[in-house]
């Protein structure tokens, strides 16, 4: 009926369904995540030329690095998760192109193991998601620096939670379809060439002024800039 909300329920999803949400959801998280770690390494002086437009993008592509670690891992009944995609192939799996039904069950049980792994850093994501994120907890107004404290998180512990997530879908695709996947976009570290770009507008106006004064400029120059 026109105008009327149709509730979706994960139960009517198949497993390729899931299986492909999930490879799309880590290759937009390590995407995200890989732009705005590379970002915060870049040149200061080539992130101060637009410090606010820099800012405001690493801040960006950090927080939906996070969200979509959380939404992988998510314990939210009812959503598309990894654990959903766990239990679904325990009770139907489907055909299976590339193994049998005890090696897709020894892959479970290996995905499983790895997941403890990860406790403490889905934990501080969870906190993140639940009291900034997604939703702005009062205590979180109250005390703002509280947040950072109670739930730290580094690129790197991101950067594993992905690869972790990554290595359990391989082992099931492998096993279902005989395929794995790459989760890397091509160019996904195409910043580097506007930075590289704006470096270089910044080194120009150095020797410009260098030369035309004699002297050494008297404002920062990007690091290659000789």
């Amino acid at each position: 009926m026109e105008g009327k909300t149709v509730r979706q329920d994960a139960s009517a999803l198949s497993v390729e369904q899931i299986i492909d949400a999930l490879r799309n959801q880590i290759i937009l998280g390590l995407t995200h995540l890989r732009i705005g770690s590379g970002l915060q390494k870049a040149d200061p002086v080539v992130l101060q030329t637009a410090h606010v437009f820099f800012g405001f993008t690493i801040t960006a592509h950090m927080q939906a690095a996070q969200m979509i670690a959380a939404r992988l891992f998510d314990k939210t009944g009812g959503t598309v998760n990894l654990r959903l995609l766990l239990r679904r192939l325990k009770t139907n799996p489907g055909p299976l192109q590339n193994g049998t039904s005890a090696e897709l069950r020894q892959a479970i049980a290996d995905a499983e193991k790895k997941l403890p792994i990860l406790d403490a850093s889905l934990h501080s994501i969870t906190k993140r998601r639940n009291k900034w994120l997604a939703h702005t907890a009062p205590q979180t107004v109250a005390n703002p620096g509280l947040l950072a404290q109670e739930a730290p998180i580094t690129a790197d512990e991101l950067e594993r939670t992905f690869k972790v997530a990554g290595e359990i879908l391989n082992s099931i695709t492998n096993i279902k379809a005989g395929a794995t996947s790459w989760f890397e976009l091509v160019d996904e570290n195409d910043f580097e060439w506007v930075c590289k770009l704006v470096a270089d507008a910044k080194c120009a106006q150095v020797r410009a002024y260098e030369a035309e004064f004699d002297a050494r400029a008297p404002f920062p120059r990007p690091r290659d800039c000789k």
